[in-house]
């Protein structure tokens, strides 16, 4: 990531958090406390992050968080401890995440399994935890809103002033394809511009999906291998969006201005803190 970040001079944004507890959480830092969580979450943005068990120079610029089931058998998630559909490591991270963003001024970027829209919304579940720990809102990206559109569940935590993510361009997840899921996702898109809610919405890939040291299998059978080229962006997803009559604008807005202001780092105010 550093090299294509000189090679290509881009700004390559490295994350900081992990997957969901289920999956993603390893046995250590299961135990470990919210405040030792949170000085982990700070040194990986402020000194550097440890990548096979050497320190580098190279810092995080924001933080990521996960919920969800994340099983092979596809189900929501139970009710936690805590009253959400949120298990409680997952939790404990989340404010973790809440504290060190909002020390250091930097975004938090975050993951949901859209099983559990059947049971809650899990992006206001999500942004609750954070907003209680004193996180800002207007800093927290709330990913695959989208998958499928939430329209109303989207629509309740935009009005708490959070930003949603419409990610999975051409690449299809719990939906059958990337044909329909795009249009569903190009249609509420446009619902949204016209609420209003313009300033509020990013876009992204999701290109993990394309795994090229493993097949679909029964064991993992939703690692579908879809390799979307980065250029699909403008090929077809762009032209779908004007064919909407999205605008110049508008794009802008969601691809260039939004991420800008969202993932700069805000340096809080030492005499305020």
């Amino acid at each position: 990531m550093a090299d294509v970040a000189v090679k290509t001079g881009m700004n390559v944004i490295a994350i900081t958090g992990f997957f969901p507890e289920r999956m993603g959480i390893p046995y250590y830092w299961r135990r470990q406390t919210v405040e030792e969580l949170t000085d982990f979450f700070v040194s990986d943005l402020t000194v550097g992050m440890v990548f096979a068990w050497h320190k580098t120079p190279y810092k995080a610029g924001a933080i990521k968080i996960a919920t969800g089931q994340e099983s092979v058998t596809p189900k929501p998630s139970p009710l936690g401890p805590n009253g959400r559909h949120i298990h409680e490591i997952e939790d404990r991270v989340i404010r973790a995440a809440a504290h060190a963003a909002t020390q250091v001024g930097c975004a938090i970027n975050t993951h949901i399994d859209p099983m559990d829209f059947d049971v809650t919304n899990p992006l206001r579940e999500q942004l609750e935890i954070l907003v209680e720990e004193g996180m800002d809102p207007g800093k927290v990206i709330l990913g695959h809103a989208f998958v499928p559109p939430q329209l109303g569940a989207m629509r309740e935590v935009l009005d708490m002033g959070a930003n949603v993510q419409l990610d999975h361009v051409g690449i299809p997840w719990r939906i059958s394809s990337a044909e329909e899921l795009d249009e569903a996702m190009a249609v509420a898109l446009v619902e949204l511009f016209d609420a209003g809610y313009g300033d509020q919405i990013t876009l992204s890939f999701d290109r993990w999906f394309m795994n090229p040291r493993a097949g679909v299998t029964e064991i993992d059978p939703q690692l579908l291998n879809e390799k979307v080229d980065l250029s699909y962006m403008f090929t077809s997803w762009v032209p779908r969006l004007k064919s909407k009559g999205v605008t110049d604008e508008q794009l802008k807005k969601i691809m260039v201005d939004n991420p800008r202001r969202i993932f700069s780092i805000d340096v809080p105010d030492p005499v305020a803190a």
